[in-house]
């Protein structure tokens, strides 16, 4: 070949990543030897509830015995080989803020990417550590960070900047340090309330060079305990000549019993109270909300982006003013003063984490910056997994396999306690054996010891839990061991169970919309059907968490008291824009359906395709699944063929399979195509029911518009206003894009209904036992 070489895929990707690992501040290093480090765990996220996914972020991380099975032991005497690494194995920087041997140690990690499926590694117990920055946890944006740790002046700044806050001589006496803090370590203000000397002590930074001023982007940030109900103190003050350049101001309590936190910046066109107490923004809170509890408080300003100024509490946006792009937040100013505005308004309380960056953050950062600290969900310790540390197992046979193997099937496994009435549940499975709520602990693994993925579908300590779980290789020979009694247990994924051409899962067990989808997809049933002005319009036509086939369901069709102009509607809808759940040259659709009356006069739709473009300028479908009217009902697997919706169905006929005796119990239905057997299928309660041939060798056309669940697509336009409004309950809901087989189709019917598919042994104690032998 001649011409100008081609750069492959590969080595784009490669350049990108390099890009932009440069563009983060990343220092490329000589890849690290794990292995010499003797003890390691696994760190995860998933109390992070943001929707971005944040660049660079500094989490707390907290080690002990009892929250990780952190072994002093093991680590350096001040904690000097504690190393931690990406998902990937990349070395990422930390800083040690408290360490205490034997008891719990504080360290900030730097993390490359978190969102609530973000691993990281932490690594210990090396002779010949990896090199680390600690200033580099603070990389991005940030000019000031202090911890406050000391028990004595100066007071660190952590960031690179380095600008430590100190005491003032005068006053060295009446600013307690090394106080209890938030995180660690705290400064105290306000010691002496009495005198000549009460309320002026505070610290102060000396900014000569004003790195912490002159930007058009800004975020500030502490943690502050209030120890009296008291007014129109300082917590954080800066002057730049007759203006206030800084100031978060405590404002005076009020005779109505609260009080609220004013923000000033001071901006290059006037020392205009960007943020104020008299004025939106403000933070109001009652004596109750306020003293004696450790508060988090930040301020944004971007007079770039969003031309605002946001106030936060606690993590949580309270208000915000606009400003114009001529604002720059003062490059002037005297020392930053700390507690104090170096006058007699000494705080009276207490201070921790200090922060200021040269960016504006976003609402998910102020909101992790929050949580990491305060809530115990945010962070996830686990431990590499050793299945002798469970303190129970149950082994679970598959005897009602098919005799063939099934590849990455998801069984369904069932978990009672036992009844001995009526001869019910697992013998010696008690919940109270778990060592975690909603049976966190609970893992499984092959007869090789692979853990394998599972995902809990309904916990209920009072009667039966149901949990799916994807087996390599699945025939009546297969065997799987269940392990609990384990707080370390290491995380699992539950999305990894739908793997194997699952594109949709909605197992429909939720109380309340959002009904979620289990597949890595994640297209929510997020919306009631046409009700575009007022999303919630119909969810009084539907009722969630109702009996269902596995756990609860969800009911169509129910009553709507006196609003007629909710009849025949209802619905749910899961936007799928970027064509997610069509374009397939084989499709599966699954899903039971209860019905409470067949109806002889209109069609009821299960589900539906929404399309509302044109193909070859005919207005069509994509797909759906219905009861179509008859005096025998029809179960009628529908999907376009690319240019009508007249083509494409597979009915079971009436007399054949299907029956009025359906109504009111559940049935599995499962519609197959496949494009290159020309063929589709049409199966009742795992049976085939009916198949038909196709002509055209066609795909599921690719449409934009939304999934429908319980009715049509859109009846004002597919079905003259006719009522098509499912009327009972529907629940595993499957959608895949391969054409399953009939093996398969009758495997997952009979892993949900017959009570030999698994067989269950007595739950045991995993622990050995030696023998004791007595000498008489």
């Amino acid at each position: 070949m001649h011409g100008k070489p081609r750069i492959s895929d590969y080595t784009k990707s490669c350049l990108a990543l390099c890009v932009a690992l440069c563009m983060a501040g990343a220092i490329f290093a000589d890849p690290v030897d794990w292995t010499a480090y003797r003890r390691s765990f696994n760190i995860t996220f998933p109390g992070y509830s943001g929707s971005e996914t944040l660049a660079n972020f500094p989490v707390l991380i907290r080690l002990s015995a009892e929250l990780n099975d952190f072994d002093y032991s093991k680590c350096a005497d001040d904690g000097g080989d504690l190393r931690f690494s990406d998902s990937e194995g990349n070395l990422i920087p930390s800083e040690i803020d408290t360490w205490i041997p034997g008891g719990e140690s504080l360290v900030w990690v730097r993390v490359t990417a978190l969102n609530s499926d973000t691993v990281i590694k932490a690594y210990y117990g090396c002779s010949s550590p990896a090199e680390v920055n600690p200033k580099d946890v603070w990389s991005n944006g940030y000019l000031g960070v202090w911890h406050l740790n000391e028990n004595g002046s100066p007071l660190a700044d952590s960031a690179s900047s380095g600008l430590p806050f100190k005491r003032s001589s005068s006053h060295e006496s009446l600013v307690d340090l090394g106080k209890s803090g938030i995180v660690g370590k705290a400064a105290e203000f306000d010691v002496v309330t009495d005198g000549a000397d009460a309320h002026v002590g505070y610290l102060s930074c000396a900014d000569k060079q004003r790195v912490l001023t002159g930007m058009k982007q800004q975020t500030i940030e502490m943690w502050f305990y209030q120890r009296a109900w008291i007014g129109s103190r300082r917590l954080l003050y800066r002057k730049g000549g007759n203006d206030r350049a800084l100031d978060f101001l405590l404002g005076a309590a009020n005779t109505n019993g609260t009080q609220n936190l004013g923000y000033y910046l001071g901006t290059t066109n006037t020392e205009a109270e960007v943020m104020q107490a008299d004025i939106s923004p403000s933070y109001n809170f009652t004596r109750d909300d306020a003293v004696g509890k450790w508060r988090h408080i930040a301020v944004t300003f971007d007079s770039v982006n969003t031309m605002k100024a946001k106030a936060y509490a606690n993590g949580a946006g309270t208000s915000s003013k606009a400003v114009t792009n001529d604002y720059v937040i003062l490059p002037k100013g005297d020392d930053i003063k700390l507690g104090n505005l170096g006058g007699d308004q000494a705080f009276p309380g207490s201070v921790d984490e200090i922060r200021i960056s040269s960016v504006a953050r976003s609402a998910d950062w102020v909101k992790a910056t929050y949580d990491t600290v305060q809530s115990e969900s945010f962070t996830y310790y686990e431990m590499d997994n050793d299945w002798t540390k469970y303190d129970r197992k149950l082994e679970i046979q598959f005897k009602g396999a098919p005799a063939n193997a099934l590849t990455d099937f998801p069984v369904l496994v069932k978990l009672a306690e036992y009844d001995k009435a009526e001869k019910t549940g697992i013998k010696d499975f008690h919940y109270a054996d778990f060592a975690m709520s909603k049976g966190g602990d609970l893992r499984f693994a092959d007869e090789n010891g692979q853990m394998l993925d599972h995902e809990i579908d309904t916990w209920n300590e009072s009667g039966v839990s149901y949990v799916w779980v994807k087996v390599p290789t699945l025939d009546s020979s297969t065997k799987i061991t269940a392990y609990y009694g384990w707080k370390y247990a290491p995380s699992v994924n539950s999305r990894a169970v739908w793997s194997n051409g699952y594109v949709g899962v909605w197992h429909l067990n939720e109380p309340a919309r959002p009904l979620r989808d289990s597949s890595a997809n994640g297209l929510d049933f997020s919306r009631s059907n046409d009700s575009s002005s007022s999303p919630g319009y119909y969810d009084d036509c539907i009722d969630f968490a109702q009996g269902g086939a596995v756990g609860a369901s969800v009911k169509f069709g129910t009553n709507h008291g006196n609003d007629s102009s909710k009849d025949n509607k209802g619905g749910l809808i899961a936007y799928d824009p970027n064509g997610k759940l069509c374009g397939f040259d084989a499709m599966t659709i699954e899903i039971w359906a209860k019905v409470d009356a067949f109806d002889t006069t209109y069609t009821r739709y299960m589900l539906s395709r929404r399309m509302g473009n044109k193909i070859d300028g005919v207005k069509i479908k994509a797909y759906d699944f219905r009861y179509s009217s008859s005096s025998v009902p029809i179960a009628r697997f529908f999907f376009a063929d690319g240019k009508s919706e007249n083509n494409g169905s597979c009915e079971i006929k009436p007399g054949s399979a299907m029956s009025t005796d359906l109504a009111g119990r559940w049935n599995y239905h499962c519609g197959c195509y496949d494009r290159s057997m020309s063929s589709h299928t049409n199966y009742l309660n795992g049976v085939v029911a009916a198949t038909k041939t196709s002509s055209g060798g066609y795909s599921i056309p690719t449409v934009p518009d939304p999934l429908c669940l319980g009715n049509d697509c859109k009846p004002s336009t597919f079905n003259n206003n006719v009522p098509s409004v499912f009327d009972g309950a529907l629940d595993e809901l499957r959608i895949s894009s391969v054409a399953r087989s009939a093996e398969w189709v009758k495997a997952t019917y009979d892993t949900m209904t017959s009570d030999g598919f698994a067989i269950y042994g007595k739950a045991k104690d995993n622990h050995f036992h030696p023998l004791r032998i007595y000498l008489r």
